[in-house]
């Protein structure tokens, strides 16, 4: 069974040779710096590791919508610098959807990897498309403020989104993923009903044009989001990432809860168990992870995140190789 065969047989909630592994490692603006060099003196690349560790999925994020996003802890989506007022956002403020250059990255990931592993496109939903033109303190504001503008501008960043994702799928990406943060460590960063109105509508949208080609919706969602798990899983998201473990979010419960039609991708804590806790806690958290997730599939191993910086080369092998340890039904 190579990569492709187990993560689709894991997706259909039937049980692969091994539970499918997953990792958010790194990509240019994301994950560590320090780690990637630390891997690549060891492997020679990253690719090295994926190998050494059976990880059975490769992803590419596609760049943000706004044409003129700044990137960076000091760009627009932290501080809202060169961002936009809500009221100047339009059309053509987007990136253009038919530009082959935004598909650079994916369509290379899939040249190397599409034969053997699963291929996610990483795209964007309602609400982080919105930070990515005026940042996340004013978008919060303006769902408050301005609904019916911000549902507008939702609109518009759907139908741009849903292109993005009909390129990738033509491309030949396995998995579009939604990337969909909405919540915090506490609670959603929203209510619950603007959700419900103006954000799941337009991200279903993503889902059903990915489902009508025969494709596998996913989404990633950051934070405790007990308060709409219905909502994500009544719109047909086949995988859900990372069901946040240091917010509040029980892996068991959601697997005994909705197990039977979604995916679980994720399980490995980044806030304090991969990088602090002691290595027999690590250890023996994932072997629990793995025995109580796996039964009757659809269960992903994966980081949280991306791998940050605290986190040294050893206890990543110590992770993954445990990890690959427990994976085998």
């Amino acid at each position: 069974m190579n990569s492709r065969e187990r993560v689709f047989a894991a997706i259909r909630h039937t049980q692969p040779d091994r539970v499918p592994l997953n990792i958010w490692l790194y990509q240019p603006r994301f994950g560590s710096e320090e780690l990637k060099s630390a891997i690549e003196d060891k492997y020679g690349r990253l690719d090295g590791f994926y190998e050494a560790f059976g990880i059975d999925l490769m992803m590419n994020i596609v760049p943000l919508p706004y044409a003129d996003y700044v990137p960076g802890p000091s760009g627009t989506v932290t501080t809202g610098v060169g961002g936009l007022p809500l009221e100047d956002i339009t059309s053509q403020c987007f990136r253009d959807p038919d530009d082959d250059s935004l598909y650079a990255g994916l369509a290379d990931l899939i040249g190397r990897y599409g034969r053997d592993k699963a291929i996610v496109a990483h795209v964007w939903g309602a609400v982080e498309s919105a930070y990515s033109f005026m940042g996340v303190e004013q978008t919060l504001m303006n769902l408050a403020t301005q609904p019916e503008r911000m549902a507008a501008l939702f609109e518009m960043e759907s139908a741009w989104s849903v292109r993005i994702a009909e390129h990738a799928m033509d491309l030949g990406a396995d998995i579009i993923q939604i990337s969909a943060d909405a919540g915090s460590t506490t609670g959603l960063l929203f209510s619950p009903r603007t959700w419900r109105k103006l954000v799941c509508p337009n991200d279903k949208r993503i889902v059903d044009a990915v489902q009508g080609r025969g494709k596998i919706a996913a989404m990633h969602n950051d934070g405790n989001i007990w308060q709409i798990m219905d909502d994500i899983v009544a719109m047909g998201v086949d995988i859900l990432h990372p069901l946040q473990i240091s917010a509040g979010m029980n892996l068991g419960q959601v697997k005994k809860r909705y197990g039977d039609r979604l995916t679980i991708n994720g399980g490995l804590d980044l806030s304090y168990m991969l990088p602090s806790a002691p290595e027999e806690d690590l250890v023996s958290t994932i072997e629990h992870t793995m025995e109580s997730l796996k039964p009757g599939g659809g269960f992903v191993f994966n980081t949280e995140h991306f791998v940050p910086a605290n986190v040294t080369l050893s206890r990543l092998e110590l992770a993954y190789s445990t990890a690959l340890r427990y994976a085998h039904y």
